[in-house]
């Protein structure tokens, strides 16, 4: 059943938001045994220095006595005076890492999701959008499939909010793929529409377990050019664990023939989406992202599960320390890869990677209600996907008059208070490179923590982990070219 949003999580405004990685004199040493590396990583510039492992060692000291030196022994203390001097030098010649000025864009959205059902063939057991009484994928809603009206109102009235137009269309559900006259009628109407006033229509993209993919919805595919991404959650045996179909059936088995079809015709590049949760506890992630690879996937997205705390698949503190190991060992892997000439592109690293490369703050944590918007079955416009079904989080609808003052007010709403960064975020030396979702703070709890939760520890490990394997690549030189070539190569997720 899907999590309610707790009524003190929504009233309640987010604090301030000042936080640490703004200022000059914030620093973190990232400390590796594995490949004995000793970094300080500045981030008001999102610069990092290579430094002896006993000056790692006492600025990590002074991060943990809250960077009051007052706390820490006479000798330590000198150390730290002279470490931080020293890097205040360094970094003092460094342009501040860039944001972006506008809160909201309001010219171009990036990416429209329109759910064309609401129902699935498959109960996974951690999806966001089930309900125990109404079936798998409704997000406890009654109404199964898309108006069909709504695809090509939700466009039209897009390009009132949205003039420079809309980037893609994602075509989500439940699963979309189960209802493909939805989706074909939805491309032709708004393909004539484009044509009519001669403006570029957006791409298409859909997310889909991969059960669907028959010859007829291939030839929809190819007929729109629609880009894939598939969710697997594993091998076989997890997978099916993890997204069990009726008796007998094999949602892996129907997913790998599909993704094989799509190949066969031709119609790539798809990607593969895996949600990690318990069931992957000892798993090989490395393993696993190669055997995504091996399938054809040119990127792979996989990402921790946003479970609440009462769910089967939440993870205890042991259980999570268990698991960050095992991202930390898949992140390596990736990192180092970079440096040869067979990548694996992991869209997380590969975020982060652009993030710092580029030297640019991210303002939101994630784009719900800013570069995302999402319509339902019915035409209700909301914050995210994830979010269907929530009033609170809802900016409109697309059918009547257009409301565009309206629609701006909601938006600078939440993003003020229900889609702000919490409180945490102030304290924390990876914000303004780490990127979380909104909804999935909400379904975990987190907005309600004073203490890093899991999915912090995550987001801090993989920037930590993509800093210290490009101080690697840096050491040689033929690996930073490698690097940068299979960042040009990187191919576009229309995922996201």
């Amino acid at each position: 059943m899907s999590t309610p949003i707790a009524a003190s999580t929504i009233t309640r405004r987010s604090v301030g938001y000042q936080p640490i990685s703004r200022l000059p004199e914030t620093f973190h040493a990232i400390l590796d045994e594995r490949y004995q590396q000793a970094l300080i990583y500045h981030p008001a510039t999102m610069t990092f220095y290579e430094v002896a492992w006993p000056v790692a060692d006492a600025v990590r000291a002074w991060e943990q006595a809250g960077r009051q030196l007052e706390f820490l022994a006479a000798e330590q203390r000198a150390l730290i005076e002279r470490a931080l001097r020293v890097l205040g030098e360094r970094v003092a010649s460094k342009q501040p890492a860039e944001e972006d000025a506008e809160e909201i864009n309001t010219r171009r959205l990036r990416r429209l999701a329109i759910n064309v059902t609401q129902v699935c063939n498959l109960r996974c057991p951690m999806c966001y959008a089930t309900d125990d009484q109404l079936g798998a994928g409704t997000y406890g809603s009654d109404v199964k499939f898309v108006i069909p009206s709504v695809p090509e109102l939700a466009f039209k009235r897009m390009l009132e909010y949205y003039p420079d137009g809309v980037e893609l269309i994602q075509f989500h559900g439940g699963e979309p793929l189960l209802h493909p006259r939805g989706i074909q009628r939805a491309c032709e109407r708004i393909n004539a529409y484009c044509a009519e006033r001669g403006i570029e229509p957006p791409v298409y993209t859909v997310i889909t377990n991969g059960t669907c993919l028959s010859e007829e919805v291939l030839d929809l595919i190819e007929r729109f050019a629609i880009r894939v991404t598939v969710s697997l959650d594993g091998t076989r045996e997890i997978n099916d664990a993890n997204r069990p179909w009726a008796p007998g059936r094999s949602a892996y088995d129907a997913a790998v023939a599909g993704l094989e079809r799509l190949k066969q015709r031709k119609l790539g590049p798809f990607s593969i989406e895996c949600t990690i949760s318990k069931p992957h506890l000892g798993v090989d992630l490395r393993e696993l992202a190669l055997h995504f690879k091996n399938l054809g996937a040119a990127t792979i997205h996989m990402a921790p599960a946003s479970v609440s705390p009462d769910h089967p698949h939440w993870l205890t503190p042991d259980e999570a320390r268990q698991m960050l190991e095992q991202w930390r060992d898949l992140f390596d892997e990736v990192m180092d890869r970079y440096g040869t000439r067979d990548p694996l592109y992991l869209r997380s690293v590969l975020g982060r990677l652009t993030t710092l490369r580029t030297r640019h703050r991210e303002k939101h944590l994630c784009p719900a209600g800013t570069n995302t918007i999402a319509v339902d079955v019915t035409g209700n416009i909301s914050a995210c996907f994830m979010f269907t079904g929530r009033r609170e989080f809802q900016l409109g609808r697309v059918q009547g008059k257009a409301q565009p003052e309206e629609y701006r007010a909601r938006q600078r709403r939440l993003v003020q208070t229900l889609l702000a960064h919490p409180s945490l975020c102030n304290t924390c030396w990876a914000d303004g490179v780490c990127g979380d979702c909104s909804a999935g703070q909400y379904i975990t709890g987190m907005r309600a923590q004073d203490t890093y939760p899991y999915s912090c520890q995550y987001d801090q490990l993989l920037i930590e982990r993509v800093i210290l394997g490009l101080a690697r690549l840096r050491r040689d030189p033929s690996a930073w070219s490698q690097l940068k070539a299979n960042l040009i190569a990187a191919p576009e997720d229309l995922s996201e």
